[in-house]
């Protein structure tokens, strides 16, 4: 069977590819060889959502595969894996015929050229295209904030304020009503790091929690204003 691959569907590899890089370094911290990978585990296991995968470390790259659920798909990131916006033909036939689809190599490059030409993709070499990373959309922004607080929101919060920093770092004010116990602090935490590895391109996070009692108003805020609760 032939699948008529269009420009949504690498679109997906890429986000599929870096959700699972991020995934795996946020797994192994330590790994810093991202040339030779000698401190790389040479297999493993992660976890993406509620999908399990497996990797492999073959020679400068990792290859996921999908355990569960089945069909199993695989992701060969077989180089630069300290860059996961990188695609190429080898990359995307190996991931469509996991899926059980023939996909030329010469309808592929096809589309890499569409992509190049619309401006998703920029040519890094004959073999090898880069995502072009728009900059972040506030709107896209604030919609990843509230769904990461969907199921991470405690009584105790009044106020949650955003920004992104100079230096691309999340920062996070969370106004508190009374003391928080750390459960109750991971919360924030958990939806900090949801919406960094939404975006590559923030570096890291940082939360701040402040005890304010004052009416909501006179309350400090960062530039976004993500959630209050009026009484």
């Amino acid at each position: 069977m032939t699948l008529r691959i269009e420009s949504k569907d690498i679109i997906n590899f890429i986000t599929l590819q870096k959700d699972l890089v991020n995934a795996f370094f946020k797994t192994y911290p330590t790994v810093k060889d991202v040339t030779w990978l000698l401190d790389f585990p040479k297999r493993g296991n992660i976890k993406l959502g509620h999908d399990s995968w497996k990797f492999i470390k073959h020679g400068k790259g990792v290859m996921f595969l999908r355990e569960t659920p089945k069909p199993e798909i695989v992701i060969d990131v077989h180089t630069n894996i300290d860059n996961p916006k990188l695609v190429d033909v080898w990359r995307l036939s190996t991931y469509f015929s996991s899926e059980f689809f023939e996909a030329d190599d010469n309808e592929i490059k096809q589309v890499l050229s569409e992509m190049v030409s619309a401006g998703f993709l920029r040519e890094i070499s004959e073999s090898q295209y880069e995502q072009v990373i728009e900059k972040m959309n506030n709107f896209q922004l604030m919609v990843s904030v509230q769904r990461s607080m969907l199921f991470n929101i405690s009584p105790k919060f009044r106020m949650i304020s955003f920004e992104i920093n100079q230096d691309n770092v999340l920062e996070v004010l969370v106004i508190i009503s009374e003391g928080l116990v750390e459960e109750e602090k991971d919360l924030a935490y958990s939806f900090s790091g949801e919406v960094e590895g939404d975006y590559p391109e923030i570096e890291s996070s940082h939360v701040s929690f402040l005890l304010d009692t004052r009416e909501i108003d006179l309350l400090p805020r960062l530039k976004f204003l993500a959630f209050s609760l009026y009484k």
